[in-house]
């Protein structure tokens, strides 16, 4: 990639030389090479000094940060949601420790909507690149927004074959995030299974999330078995769901239907996202008062998690939304109370 760069400089240069006059006529070829070296030098500080000021593809830019405050993030932040914990934290760190991985490393995260899905890729990306999940090297798509139309797919499909080769010839340390993977077109990740594969000749992403709603219901029936009889929620293993994840993600409607990217064992992790109870909303209930800088009293709190909807409807055990609302819902509570007045105030 930079090679290209360079010829570009040394292309506008002999553009320059043919544009302006030359105080001789004949230039002999030393000088000519002095020239040319000359202006490779003069751009390649040029491109150094532009990287302390400009986000590029160097160090200074892409700094991993794993040990300490992504775990911390992610612990203090992800409520009820171990096997993620686990997994991604992992996972990534070995991923990152590789000088030259032979394929690029593909999560998978499954589950109800508000349970943490793009929370921790906003936290991953957060903690590998100086300017997190603004850099312009995390791409996100979403499928309402960039594939809306299923009888486009062959459009889309190049479009997305294009997008990822021209952000890859840029860096290749590119994080790729698929929003809504379950209402995207089927099919279309196949386009882009040579990115993905174990291919030493063609260059790929280093890392690659697909969220999906996919597999909710089958992860919500095992966490509500496990409820019922009576067993804490953190003794649930991966194994519990790696199946039925697999299954799901290949069978339900979606980008991942018969996908090739699951038949050639592409995807290196299918994650549960645990529904979470009401305990986990809580929580996230006193993270949104953090953020807005406001205290409020106990009985505030336990108003706002009442104020979710929690299935099934006759036990009450699971949120229905997540954690999604809860933003909403204090802003709505606190502006609604009447003891809101003497109940919170800012800090």
């Amino acid at each position: 990639m930079r090679v290209a760069r360079i010829n570009g400089a040394v292309t506008k240069l002999l553009i320059l030389l043919c544009v302006f006059p030359v105080a001789n006529a004949v230039v002999d070829p030393l000088t000519w090479g002095l020239a040319v070296g000359g202006a490779v030098g003069i751009y390649a500080g040029y491109q150094a000094l532009q990287c302390n000021y400009v986000e590029c593809c160097t160090p200074k830019w892409i700094t991993p940060d794993l040990n300490g405050r992504m775990m911390a993030n992610i612990t203090n932040y992800l409520h009820g949601q171990h096997l993620v914990k686990d997994v991604v934290i992992k996972s990534i760190k070995a991923h990152v420790r590789k000088f030259d991985p032979q394929k690029p490393l593909v999560l998978s995260f499954h589950g109800w909507t508000g349970g943490g899905k793009t929370f921790v890729s906003k936290i991953i990306a957060h903690h590998l690149y100086h300017n997190g999940f603004d850099s312009e090297f995390v791409h996100l798509f979403i499928a309402t927004h960039h594939f809306p139309h299923a009888d486009s797919i062959n459009l889309y499909k190049d479009n997305l074959v294009n997008w990822i080769k021209g952000n890859i010839s840029q860096c290749q340390q590119s994080l790729f995030i698929f929003d809504e993977v379950d209402k995207m077109p089927r099919g279309l990740f196949d386009a882009i299974k040579p990115y993905l594969d174990y291919h030493q000749h063609v260059d790929g992403a280093r890392n690659l999330h697909f969220l999906s709603n996919a597999g909710g219901s089958g992860i919500t029936q095992i966490a509500l078995q496990n409820w019922k009889a009576g067993r804490k929620r953190e003794e649930l293993k991966l194994k519990d769901f790696n199946s039925a994840l697999t299954l799901d993600a290949f069978n339900e409607k979606g980008g991942l239907k018969h996908s090739s990217l699951i038949d050639s064992n592409l995807i290196d992790h299918f994650i549960p996202f645990l529904p979470l109870e009401r305990q986990h909303v809580k929580l996230c209930v006193i993270d949104e008062l953090k953020r807005q800088n406001r205290h409020a009293s106990g009985k505030v709190i336990d108003h706002i998690t009442d104020e979710v909807v929690y299935l099934p409807l006759d036990l009450g055990v699971f949120s229905k939304t997540g954690c999604k609302e809860i933003e909403k819902l204090v802003d709505y509570v606190l502006e609604t109370l009447p003891e809101n007045r003497f109940a919170c105030i800012i800090i």
